[in-house]
Formats: structure tokens, C-alpha cells, sequence
């Protein structure tokens, strides 16, 4: 899923949270501004246990802006994506925050021709005619994609009904998301699909390099979360897709500090510093 670059099994590895409980205002370090950083500002703000015990919570981020893989530049008079640019529907998690927050989705002015296509150094590719050529390989892609939906929505399903997950192994019981985590993307398609060279260079691999900077020997997990916006209705948000974190970090009055990275954390005996 193209934002969850931002629901990524890993995204809790991007910050560190620190909390000293024996204080009546805790004081909370997260590093990083990106989505799993403002996320976690937000939800110790929203779940703080009373107004007595609101954290001191402070965010430290080495960029000059907030959102991390989320960020926008002005191109062409137009507002560009050049990180997450979009999102499934599928995942309700960004789903429920866009709502709670009250962000304005964006919605399309493509004024192109209608033709897409995939820059391959010397020509752009029609997409349409490299799907056509692997049009056998394309419908077992596409069934494979339903089923992880399929699998994801009972994921989603079922931390409805029982609450937070307990642990990464925890969340990826449900809905059998484990199997994704075992298998190279790469090696899942030819596997599965007998997928050609031409598809995954010319027509997945950009994909995947666009959402999540990675080759294509990532985890089918990621591989496929990154397909999720291409075979469900894409959302996005007007004003640019960092609109999310900003929001996030705004609401959970954290103090952000900008162009500072953490490189060392120290235990001085009665805390972190």
C-alpha cells in the first residue's frame, strides 16, 4: 500500500519512544517525523490516560520537513508526490485517521491522453502492450492480489473485534500474512505466476522502486502492499499526502525539532538523554 510506507511491519523500527513513568508528566522521545513517528505522537496524546499524565513529548527528525518517504515538490506548476503517493482503500488504518483528522481527499485533474507508459532510458513503454504480451501472467497476478486483500481484510477484521495486536507475530497470525514474509517478491511471482523478465522489469519494478525504494527482491509482503493501489481505487490527500503526519504531530502538541539527528542515546542512570 502505496502511503503506509506507511503500515509496513517494519515502520515501528523507524522511531525510538522513551518514557519515564515516575513523573506526573512523562517525557516522551520519538526520532523521526515520518508517519510511524507522528503516529505515535498522536496516539499517546488520544490514549493518554487522563490530562495529568499528557506527555511531554518531543519529536526529533534530521530532515528539514516532516513526513519522512512522505513529501511533495512543485513541478511543472503541479504538486508532486515524490514519496507515498497514494493509498488503498484496503487499509483502514489510514483509512480511520484520514477521517478522524478530517483531511480533504484529492481527486484527479489529469488532462493527459490517456496513455501510460514506463521510461526505460531510450523510449517511454506502453504498459498496455507489455500487459498484453504477459496477459496470462497479468491474471494470476491479479488473483493473487485478491487474495492478499482477502487476507488483509480479515487481518483488519479481526483487530476490529480483538483490539491492538499483541506482537509483529501476533498481527501477522491473522489472515495468514505470515506466508508473504518468507518469499522474495522476485521469486513469489516467478513461483506463482511464471512471471517473464519483461513483466517484472518493465511493469513491477518501477512500481515497487517509486513506493518503497527497494529492488524487487524485497519481501512479497511490501512487493504486494506496493501493487495494493494499482488494482484497488487509489486515494490520496489534496493538499499533498505530508497533510497526514503534519496533521498527526499538530494534534498531538509535540514539540518537533527539525534538522537535528539523534546519534547516540545515553542511559545516565536515572534516564535517557
Amino acid at each position: 500500500d502505496k502511503l503506509m510506507g506507511e503500515v509496513r511491519i517494519k515502520i515501528l523500527s523507524l522511531f525510538l519512544l522513551i518514557v519515564s513513568t515516575h513523573c506526573a508528566n512523562p517525557t516522551v522521545s520519538i526520532i523521526g517525523a515520518g508517519i510511524g513517528g507522528s503516529s505515535c505522537a498522536y496516539y499517546l496524546h488520544k490514549f493518554a490516560p487522563n490530562e495529568s499524565n499528557v506527555f511531554n513529548t518531543h519529536v526529533y527528525d534530521a530532515n528539514d520537513y516532516i513526513g519522512g518517504r512522505i513529501n511533495e515538490i512543485t513541478f511543472g506548476g503541479q504538486l508532486e508526490e515524490i514519496g507515498a503517493d497514494a493509498w488503498s482503500p484496503v487499509n483502514f488504518y489510514l483509512q480511520e485517521l484520514q477521517q478522524d483528522l478530517g483531511i480533504e481527499l484529492g481527486s484527479s485533474n489529469y488532462t493527459g491522453n490517456g496513455e501510460l507508459g514506463i521510461w526505460d532510458v531510450t523510449e517511454f513503454v506502453s504498459y498496455v502492450n507489455i500487459i498484453l504480451r504477459n496477459l496470462k501472467v497479468d491474471l494470476c497476478v491479479s488473483e493473487k492480489m485478491n487474495e492478499f486483500i482477502s487476507n488483509l481484510e480479515v487481518n483488519y477484521g479481526t483487530r476490529q473485534v480483538m483490539g491492538p495486536f499483541s506482537s509483529v507475530n501476533d498481527f501477522l497470525s491473522y489472515g495468514d500474512l505470515s506466508q508473504y514474509t518468507i518469499q522474495e517478491f522476485n521469486s513469489f511471482l516467478q513461483s506463482n505466476c511464471n512471471a517473464t523478465q519483461e513483466y517484472m522489469d518493465d511493469l513491477v519494478a518501477p512500481i515497487v522502486r517509486a513506493i518503497y525504494d527497494q529492488p524487487m527482491n524485497l519481501t512479497s509482503f511490501a512487493g504486494e502492499v506496493s501493487l495494493l493501489a494499482i488494482f484497488t481505487p487509489a486515494k490520496w490527500v489534496a493538499n499533498g499526502n505530508s497533510q497526514i503526519p503534519k496533521t498527526l504531530l499538530q494534534e498531538s502538541g509535540a514539540t518537533v525539532h527539525l534538522n537535528t539527528k539523534i546519534d547516540v542515546i545515553t542511559w545516565t542512570g536515572n534516564g535517557y538523554q
